[in-house]
């Protein structure tokens, strides 16, 4: 069988396109879940290290201490905090964090949702569910 010009064109160029517009980042760093402008549905998941991965991109200059300006909420949109929210240091351009959420004692099984606020106070969006492979839920 005959593979015509624009099919061999689109499938080179399908791979491109998942890797393109995937919420996720590619590359050596495939498990940092990539901060959207908007709620769109897309979500990831933690799992037993209470660990939550994500890029963060501040576009705009900062001083060499800046901290991350996040909020977590819960299901019920409340603010979830505890004196061991951790404090991270970010840089111009591509953040890699790593976010401990041991310290907060967040339910299995349910969603949380990141917000993030970059120097010139735009807000990005995260939202991953707690899941440690237990299929119990560990919260009243």
């Amino acid at each position: 069988m005959k593979t015509s010009f624009k099919d061999k064109c689109l499938s080179l160029m399908l791979p491109f396109f998942f890797l393109y517009f995937s919420p996720f980042a590619y590359g050596q760093s495939a498990q940092y879940f990539v901060l959207t402008e908007e709620l769109d549905g897309a979500y990831s998941e933690t799992t037993t290290d209470e660990v939550f991965h994500f890029r963060f991109t501040e576009e705009y200059q900062v001083p060499l201490d800046a901290l991350l300006e996040y909020k977590l909420f819960d299901e019920e949109n409340n603010l979830v905090s505890a004196p061991g929210m951790p404090a991270v240091r970010i840089k111009k351009g591509v953040n890699d964090i790593d976010l401990n959420l041991e310290p907060l004692h967040l339910c299995n099984l349910r969603f949380y949702r990141l917000e993030v606020k970059n120097a010139k106070g735009e807000t990005f969006y995260a939202v991953f569910e707690i899941n440690n492979g237990t299929g119990v839920n560990n919260c009243p």
